[in-house]
């Protein structure tokens, strides 16, 4: 007989802190993890945050949702939850478990749900409910290879890799002196607009967050900005801990941070905000806000693309592409790729989603 536990933020934060907490072999979710969670602006006292699966008082399983807003207009607003983090026991897989948590989700959550880069075999588990769109939202987009990087892409595909990872290392640091010296004997691009480098949102990032985001279908705001900043879901750490390895999902890395980059103009205007995310030598652009000023946008992002010696930088917002591509980013190549969304057919009939509604770090995309 399979138990679902669920726990609103109340629950979760005294399960954290629990003797029982402290016993579990795999854990459903790290403390770090719990706690941004617990801070996150979007969240109501009662809702659902975690729902476990036991059985004979083991873990079987788990997921976790992520409450969020999306708006409509000035008016409307609706409260949704994003899925993310499902896993079920390797002694529990063939059992249903991962049906029962995922229907059980779309029960506390009103069948108003949203999941982003859902792993492939999840897919029936979604059919299988019968509440979602039988063809999931794609959103396409492009990584530029801007260094060697083959001991990270490959050593997380296949065992053989994972066992050279070192040949690998070393493979990527002869590349990168060759790559490297062509960088820098290439003409380095200079900005007329001056870059402030910041910790938090502040009143001005706020208010111009604010002017910028009054049509967005998410409309992040400096609450949220500075919620992703104080609690990330992934740690810089040199080596994983014990609660990391009770852990299915990612949460430490040897290098992951957020940077908050402001561009304003030679009179001391903000034109625009941008917020990096860069993990061992990865580099995103989860959020940016501008008012007219994509091309300085786009310029930012060679600059520091070359300013931090980057491997990779990923990008899924075609306007941004666009502008990138008339930068000529200095990558070795450029691969496209997709990320795929399951809607809720209640929430899609609430409101009209698309690939271009979405930004590149909505839901828990931010955090990895």
């Amino acid at each position: 007989m399979v138990e679902i536990r669920q726990f609103n933020g109340r629950a979760l934060k005294e399960f954290i802190h629990s003797v029982e907490y402290d016993r579990l072999t795999d854990v459903p979710i790290t403390r770090h993890r719990a706690i941004s969670q617990l801070n996150n602006p979007a969240m109501d006292k009662e809702d659902v945050l975690l729902l476990i699966a036991y059985s004979e008082g083991q873990l079987m399983g788990y997921v976790g949702i992520l409450p969020d807003k999306i708006y409509r207009n000035q008016d409307s607003e609706l409260k949704f939850g994003w899925l993310t983090a499902l896993w079920v026991s390797p002694d529990g897989r063939g059992q249903g478990i991962g049906l029962q948590l995922m229907n059980k989700a779309l029960e506390f959550w009103n069948d108003r749900i949203l999941s982003a880069d859902y792993v492939t075999f999840t897919k029936k588990l979604y059919d299988k409910t019968g509440k979602f769109h039988p063809e999931p939202m794609i959103k396409n987009g492009i990584r530029w290879y801007v260094r060697a990087d083959l001991s990270e892409i490959l050593s997380v595909k296949r065992g053989i890799f994972r066992k050279t990872k070192g040949l690998l290392t070393l493979i990527d640091r002869t590349a990168n002196v060759l790559i490297d010296l062509r960088l820098r004997l290439s003409k380095r691009p200079t900005s007329s607009y001056i870059y402030e480098y910041v910790t938090s949102a502040d009143d001005e990032a706020m208010q111009f967050i604010f002017e910028c985001n009054k049509k967005e279908l998410y409309r992040r705001d400096g609450a949220d900005i500075n919620w992703i900043l104080q609690y990330p879901w992934v740690l810089s750490r040199d080596c994983k801990n014990e609660e990391d390895n009770k852990y299915y999902f990612s949460s430490s890395s040897k290098k992951f941070e957020f940077k908050l980059v402001k561009i304003k103009d030679h009179h001391g205007a903000l034109i625009a905000l941008l917020l990096f995310s860069l993990r061992n030598g990865s580099l995103k652009l989860p959020y940016y806000w501008h008012i007219d000023h994509l091309k300085e946008v786009a310029f930012a992002v060679k600059y520091h693309i070359l300013k931090w010696k980057v491997n990779t930088f990923t990008s899924y917002e075609d306007l941004l592409y666009d502008a990138l591509t008339k930068e000529n980013i200095p990558a070795v190549l450029s691969r496209n790729i997709h990320r795929n969304y399951m809607v809720s057919k209640v929430l899609s009939e609430a409101f009209l989603l698309k690939p271009d509604n979405i930004r590149d770090g909505d839901g828990d995309c931010v955090f990895t």
